[in-house]
């Protein structure tokens, strides 16, 4: 077979010397630091800039700076006091505390940290690329062309700040260790293969961990041949199961967690999915009138901007106009070549031409691959987004494998083209701009927020305005915010919520997803059930004199309301839904764990955090029931009692996942060294 490398009836890596990956770093550090260079030149910072989604500022780095104030207090985040009536933290997998590249965001601590992680992870993405892109064959110049157009593409900058890239960073080194596989087994392959999957599963994303290992699993069972597959799989399933025990740290509380959850991801073929005339403006900007009229399919109901037009409006502020996940012309180009002509390409290029029409056709909603949409786990993976990275990867595997015939014809050639792609690189970060402007310098300030008790002991308040104070804003700073953003809700929480604003669970997604976090509506606001809440104050950027119990007490470019009837985060129940007995002095040692001096005889005590398995009181040492009342609160058996109160939350399953993890740890890597090596 003709192509563009040699090839082989026996597909083999080979992995580059120093002399090559130390110089493919060093242009990817440079690339790297002159786009964050530009940024801050703009008054950007990788942490606080919002490409395209806002979730990566208002939930990730929000996540990222408790999970660092946990940590330095030698505290695991299992508890979030601060959004709806707090929630698990670490089970909520998406905060992702425990992801190894995250250890440099801790050593230096705050935004500075969080900048140099995502600094690593974006060189990260274009430096995996090459060494896999170098590694099944492709010359250094078609290996680095395909590496920064990965690294550097619509994909990487759109989720630049986003909890996904924490999977899709390590997709080609998984791809590439799985793929050795084929080749040969030893302990410590095994030990490396299940090392990336567990760090896999700490990045915390499940969607995003689903389609890495799909596509990982795919090419090392296509590279190993039709005589090696078998063995290869199940190397790849025993590594798979040792990773997944290690993060069993992880796993074990999400288990729990998920069951008593609410999510707003729709089943089935997802959110939204394109029309797949709308593919083509992934290769060039100039095919985007063909695409315009394509359309989004979006479900009935919902009330807000077409998702065509918020893409739209992306390809004209993120990279080059109308271009997400545009790859870049000179990419673009190569690639849709290397689709056309697979069949000169190395045999590799075959898998990724495969896997793009699948996973295109897939997302796009193509028959007969949408059909893929209703079978587990595919309805649950299938909204459009959880595909680009790889849909991005392909491309630029086969705009690499192109590139590389058109470096190899000369100098002056390798130049031209390298200049084009510098230049539209050049052109990109130059121009990138946030998609939603959240200003966290502003937002962390909160002047509206001298004086107030909003700590994780006191009272709770709500924003108005999405700019004003953003949800989850709360979580960095320390005060206590009735709106949650996030993937998945504790139902419990959610279904208190819906009741409280008069809603059903239906309307409540419509009411979600202009805005992307639950909150409480003016009825709700004014309700019996934010009292018991702890909702005690309510800020806006405009004036509302329409709220219900509520009095204008602040006025200075901002508009802030106290109700003053709503009850203390400790306090006695007195069999009343409306009301609340005598506050109770207490002391709140961290995010899991109060104490309280209880004086007074009383039968129920009610701590305003929300019921969820794993919180344990205590009373002079001895431990006291729980009581389950009509609201999702906890609420004890006193039973006239008085003393030493402790109210902590230590879930088993985080006990149980941690030991597992350790022990997992220790006999996976004894085995790994003293254990002989094998052959394929």
């Amino acid at each position: 077979m003709s192509g563009l490398v040699d090839d082989t009836v026996k597909l083999k890596l080979s992995l580059p010397g120093p002399g090559e990956w130390v110089p493919a770093a060093m242009i990817l550090i440079l690339l790297v630091s002159a786009f964050t260079i530009s940024l801050g030149l703009r008054g950007y910072r990788l942490s606080t800039v919002s490409l395209m989604d806002p979730a990566g500022v208002i939930q990730v780095t929000a996540w990222d700076i408790f999970n660092d104030r946990s940590f330095r207090e030698n505290e695991f985040p299992l508890w979030n006091p601060y959004t709806g009536l707090g929630q698990p933290h670490i089970a909520a997998m998406q905060p992702a505390p425990f992801f190894p590249l995250k250890f440099f965001a801790y050593l230096f601590g705050g935004l500075a940290g969080r900048d140099l992680y995502l600094f690593l992870r974006l060189w990260l993405m274009g430096y995996g690329a090459f060494l896999l892109f170098r590694s099944i064959g492709i010359r250094f110049g078609g290996a680095m062309f395909g590496a920064i157009s990965f690294g550097f593409g619509g994909y990487s900058l759109w989720f630049l700040n986003m909890v996904d890239m924490n999977n899709q960073v390590l997709t080609p080194f998984i791809t590439l260790v799985f793929a050795r596989f084929s080749e040969r087994w030893s302990p410590r392959i095994h030990l490396l293969a299940a090392a990336l999957v567990a760090a896999n599963v700490l990045g915390g994303h499940p969607e995003g961990l689903f389609v890495s290992l799909l596509f990982s699993g795919l090419f090392a069972v296509y590279w190993a041949g039709p005589g090696r597959i078998v063995k290869t799989a199940a190397r790849i399933m025993a590594a798979g199961l040792t990773g997944f025990l290690t993060a069993s740290l992880v796993i074990a509380p999400f288990a729990e967690y998920y069951p008593r959850s609410w999510s707003f991801h729709f089943p089935g073929m997802g959110f939204i999915h394109l029309w797949a005339r709308a593919l083509i403006s992934i290769f060039s900007p100039l095919f985007y009138p063909i695409a315009f009229k394509s359309g989004w399919e979006l479900l009935p109901g919902i009330n807000a901007i077409s998702l065509w037009q918020i893409f739209h409006q992306t390809y004209s502020v993120m990279t080059l106009k109308w271009g997400f996940p545009y790859l870049g012309f000179c990419a673009g180009i190569f690639a849709m070549i290397g689709i056309f002509r697979f069949k000169r390409l190395p045999r590799a290029g075959a898998f990724f031409v495969a896997f793009f029409l699948f996973a295109a056709g897939l997302s796009m909603g193509v028959f007969p691959f949408r059909l893929l949409a209703f079978i587990p786990p595919f309805n649950l993976m299938n909204n459009a987004k959880f595909y680009f990275c790889e849909i991005t990867f392909s491309l630029c595997a086969l705009a690499g494998m192109c590139a590389d015939k058109t470096l190899r014809r000369g100098i002056k050639s390798s130049l031209a083209v390298m200049a084009i792609l510098v230049i539209e690189l050049s052109v990109s970060s130059l121009t990138v701009k946030p998609y939603v402007p959240v200003d966290w310098d502003r937002s962390m300030k909160a002047p509206w927020a001298a004086g107030l008790d909003l700590s994780s002991s006191g009272y709770r308040f709500q924003a108005g305005g999405y700019f004003l104070f953003p949800p989850n804003f709360g979580v960095a700073k320390g005060f206590s915010d009735i709106r949650s953003s996030d993937a998945l809700f504790p139902i419990e929480y959610f279904r208190w919520l819906n009741d409280a604003n008069g809603t059903s669970a239906d309307e409540a997604i419509y009411d979600f997803y202009p805005r992307y976090f639950t909150r409480l509506n003016k009825k709700g606001l004014s309700s019996d059930a934010a009292k018991l809440m702890g909702v005690k104050y309510y800020v806006d950027e405009v004036p509302d004199d329409t709220l219900v119990g509520f009095q204008p007490i602040k006025k200075n470019g901002f508009y802030l309301y106290e109700r003053p009837d709503v009850c203390p985060r400790l306090f006695e129940w007195d069999n009343n839904i409306g009301g609340c007995g005598a506050a109770v002095t207490f002391e709140r040692i961290n995010a899991e764990k109060i104490e309280a001096d209880i004086i007074k005889p009383m039968n129920v005590l009610m701590f305003n955090e929300l019921r969820y398995p794993g919180w344990r009181a205590a009373m002079s040492g001895a431990e006291i029931k729980p009581v389950r009342l009509d609201v999702p609160l906890q609420a004890y058996d006193v039973a006239g009692k008085t003393g030493d109160l402790v109210i902590a939350y230590a879930p088993v399953s985080f006990r149980v996942g941690l030991w597992v993890s350790l022990s997992t740890c220790v006999f996976a890597v004894a085995a790994a060294f003293t254990r002989k090596s094998g052959t394929a």
